[in-house]
């Protein structure tokens, strides 16, 4: 049987995918998926997969922020909360999927005449097991496709995107226990910005804000290659925004996740050291992090070549005071706790470089074992875990680390500060002088 999409809207408009047999295929955004819709910036990096058998073809979301619509009716989509695996859908000839603001067209047959033509390859020959699939009105068809910010055929609201001057919102890229992030295009040039807002405290004083904004505008003043550049900021009624430099390849913890939960010492090395580099920087000028972890890393593209940058460099303490969270704990003690210091738990407000220090030899250490550098297994709360302080060397975790490297990565994860590399530059003076990179 022929099977093929047709992009009837969206970047890709007027090509035609091929699907060359049966087998399983993952669309979305990264170079990795077999239908890659990478030009598609409103479309996650795995958004959602196709399954071909001999004679019919199934979708299923891939844990996308704003799911899929099939002939109108939205199926899964994290943004919505949805916990339960979403299910699978029976496409038929002539179906409709919408994922971003692309639209395609499910053929039965070949492409079109004229089409460009794309023959995509599966992850997995053969289409085996047993499953249950929805069968999706075909009524709803001819309804006019919508942005991930309108609503499906079945009222659902997905996300309400917020409205900042000058940049036309696109969707929601992420969100923590203080804190959402949006993809947005700004109007005078053209470029893509991500967008950052917290919702504020009520009744904050009026030197409160803006103290915060004195603030803010001197991180906006730091400039280097290797942290997140700030756009512009502002507030409207009940929220605080700011724009920053949109990082296509996401966060490192996106990555690590895609790639079983580590990298190789060769590939994360480099990395890391693009991270210091930026760190180093702000020490130099004064500045602290305090919630250096995966997520806060983000990477320039999905390369094997991709440049590493820090985010949200010196919001962690100010979004305290406006009306976020000192640590985003993500769910479990891998949030932000997993990356802190002694020192930090206790007087969270008057850390200094050192603690950052900690917090990137605790990533480092987790990007190339795939484990916290904390022993989870001694304590009952993060909290005791953190106060008690027992790191698990990392040469336990890797027996094949060299004994240099293993030896720096272990004085940055010291539990009294003063035994660590002091800054960010010392560290990765010291990671430079004991590894070799590739």
């Amino acid at each position: 049987m022929k099977l093929s999409l047709v992009v009837l809207q969206g970047p890709l408009k007027d090509t035609a995918f091929t699907l060359s047999t049966p087998g399983y295929y993952t669309v979305g955004r990264s170079n990795q998926t077999r239908v890659p819709l990478a030009a598609d910036v409103c479309v996650s990096r795995r958004h959602f997969a196709l399954h071909a058998g001999e004679t019919g073809l199934r979708a299923s979301d891939l844990e996308s922020l704003n799911g899929i619509l099939v002939n109108g009716v939205q199926f899964g989509g994290s943004s919505r909360g949805n916990a339960a695996r979403p299910p699978e859908i029976s496409l038929h000839d002539g179906d409709r999927i919408q994922a971003g603001e692309t639209l395609l067209l499910v053929r039965f047959a070949e492409p079109p005449t004229g089409a460009n033509v794309v023959v995509c390859h599966p992850d997995q020959k053969g289409a085996t097991g047993e499953f249950t699939a929805v069968e999706v009105p075909r009524a709803a068809i001819t309804q006019k496709p919508r942005t991930s910010h309108g609503t499906g055929e079945s009222g659902t609201r997905l996300i309400d995107l917020p409205t900042i001057p000058g940049h036309d919102m696109l969707r929601l890229l992420g969100s923590g226990s203080c804190a959402r992030i949006f993809l947005a295009r700004h109007a005078a040039s053209g470029e893509f910005r991500a967008v950052k807002t917290v919702r504020l405290l009520p009744n904050l004083p009026e030197r409160t804000l803006a103290k915060f904004e004195r603030e803010v505008q001197t991180y906006q003043a730091l400039r280097h290659p290797k942290i997140v550049g700030y756009h512009d900021h502002g507030f409207l009624k009940d929220f605080f925004y700011v724009t920053l430099e949109y990082m296509p390849g996401g966060g490192l913890d996106q990555l690590l996740k895609l790639r079983g939960g580590r990298l190789p010492v060769a590939e994360a090395l480099p990395l890391l050291l693009d991270v210091l580099e930026g760190m180093a920087f702000a020490h130099e000028h004064g500045y602290i992090h305090r919630d250096l972890k995966p997520s806060n890393i983000l990477l320039t593209d999905e390369t094997a070549s991709a440049k590493a940058k820090v985010s949200d460099l010196g919001l962690a303490k100010s979004f305290v005071e406006i009306g976020g969270s000192p640590y985003s704990t993500d769910g479990d003690v891998g949030g932000s706790y997993g990356y802190m210091p002694r020192e930090q738990l206790l007087d969270f407000r008057n850390v200094r470089p050192v603690s950052d220090v900690f917090a990137l030899g605790a990533t480092f250490y987790t990007m190339i074992t795939g484990n916290l550098a904390y022993d989870l297994t001694a304590f009952s709360s993060p909290f005791e875990m953190i106060l008690e302080g027992k790191v698990i060397p990392v040469e336990e975790r890797l027996p094949s680390l060299e004994p240099a490297l293993a030896a720096t990565i272990n004085r940055a994860l010291a539990i009294e500060a003063e035994q660590r590399w002091q800054t960010a530059g010392e560290f990765r003076n010291a990671l430079a002088a004991t590894a070799t990179c590739p």
